[in-house]
Order: C-alpha cells, then sequence, then structure tokens
C-alpha cells in the first residue's frame, strides 16, 4: 500500500469520526442549550443594569423627598413670617415674598421629579418582573437541553470511541509528516485529500495540467492542486 493510499484511509477514517462529532455540535438540544446559554447572559447584563438603576433612582427619591419636606417647612414657615411681615416696612415684605415665590417653584420643580422618577421606578420593576420571570424559565429550559445533550453524548461516546480508535490506527500506516500536512491543509479545507478525476481536483474540480496529471498518475510523490491546494490521489480504495 502507497503512502497515498494508507492516507485515503486515514481520511476516511477521520471523516467518520468528525461526521458524529459534528452531528453532536449541531444537535437540536446542543444549539438550543448555547442559544439560552447566550440569551442569559444577555439578560443578566441587563438585569444588572436595570437594579443598579433602579437602587439609583431609589436614592434619589429619598434625597428628593428630604428635599420636599426641607422646603415644605420653609414653606409653612414663610407662611407665618409673611403674616407677621405685613406690619413691617414694604421692602421687608418684599424680600421675604420673593423668598415665599422661590420655595414655591422649588416645591413644584421636586413634586414634578418626585412623579416623573416615581412612575419610572414602577415601570423599571415592572420590566424587572417580568424579566426575573423569562430569566427564571430559560434557566429551566437550559438545564433541560443540557440533560438532554448529556445523554446524548453518553450514547455516542462508545461510538465516537471506536471511531477516534480508528482513526489512530489507520494514522500508524502514514508519516508522521504526511500527517502533519494533511492535518494544515484541513485547517481550511474539510477534506486535505481529493481525488484525481477527469483530469480534475476532485476537490475543486480545477482542470490541471496535464504536465501535472502525468506526474501525479505515474509517481508516488506528493502533489498538490494548485487551484486549492489539496493532496492529490488517484488509486481508488475503498
Amino acid at each position: 500500500m502507497s503512502k497515498l493510499d494508507a492516507l485515503w484511509r486515514y481520511q476516511l477514517a477521520d471523516q467518520e469520526y468528525d461526521a458524529l462529532e459534528n452531528q453532536l455540535k449541531n444537535s437540536k438540544a446542543r444549539q438550543s442549550m448555547f442559544k439560552i446559554r447566550k440569551y442569559l447572559i444577555d439578560q443578566q447584563e441587563k438585569l444588572l443594569k436595570m437594579e443598579t438603576d433602579i437602587e439609583q433612582k431609589h436614592a434619589r427619591l429619598e434625597e428628593l423627598t428630604a428635599m420636599f419636606e426641607e422646603q415644605n417647612d420653609l414653606y409653612i414657615k414663610f407662611e407665618a413670617d409673611y403674616k407677621d411681615a405685613v406690619k413691617d416696612d414694604l421692602d421687608s415684605v418684599n424680600a421675604l415674598l420673593n423668598k415665599y415665590t422661590k420655595v414655591q417653584g422649588d416645591i413644584v420643580l421636586i413634586r414634578r421629579e418626585l412623579y416623573i422618577i416615581m412612575q419610572d421606578v414602577k415601570s423599571t420593576e415592572s420590566r424587572l418582573q417580568d424579566m426575573k420571570l423569562k430569566i427564571s424559565k430559560a434557566r429551566k429550559d437550559f438545564s433541560k437541553f443540557k440533560e438532554e445533550h448529556t445523554k446524548e453524548l453518553e450514547g455516542a461516546s462508545e461510538e465516537l470511541s471506536k471511531l477516534q480508535a480508528a482513526v489512530v490506527e489507520a494514522g500508524k500506516e502514514v508519516d508522521k509528516a504526511l500527517i502533519e500536512r494533511y492535518n494544515d491543509i484541513k485547517k481550511n479545507k474539510i477534506t486535505p485529500l481529493a481525488k484525481l478525476e477527469n483530469d480534475q481536483c476532485g476537490g475543486c474540480n480545477m482542470t490541471l495540467p496535464s504536465l501535472m496529471i502525468t506526474q501525479v498518475q505515474e509517481s508516488d510523490e506528493i502533489f498538490e492542486c494548485e487551484n486549492c491546494g489539496r493532496i492529490l490521489y488517484v488509486t481508488d480504495v475503498e
């Protein structure tokens, strides 16, 4: 058996192993599991931001409430002072009236901000609660798909080990340097070895020069397709 025959057998074994491994990687359970995992990570970040936002708004509410109480106390005090100031001169009355008017304006602004923040907090807390419910459901779904995928892996474990052993066994017949070359090509091509069929590369269907075709057919040397870089192979081995 030539070194290319051995490499071809190695590729067949390698493809069988890859096919089962890819089947497991692309299973519905695994894809669903990773989709939910991405969703959970994204929602967790949003949840943290919303909780931080609510904490900040609650802190602002406490601050505004204290400001409101302070201004309201001033408002009550100015009402009493204003009654007494009526007996005083006009300048004193006007100065007190200006302070009184300012406090009134401040109270209106504080009330407005309090209302806006309270509505915002109410809305955010509602969305937060809804998000927590969805996250809880997503976690349950993740656990379900994870368990399902674990069973898939367990069910295929024996077959995977068998196929992996076949790859190792086939690799014993191939030069180490040739396997390294094969693996380098495999980084960019799923099938590093391609048959020469009808004067074309079986990998990319590129028609090859006559001289190269002759060299590939008559020599046991390694030749790569000028177009795709795959190793060319001419002998059928099943």
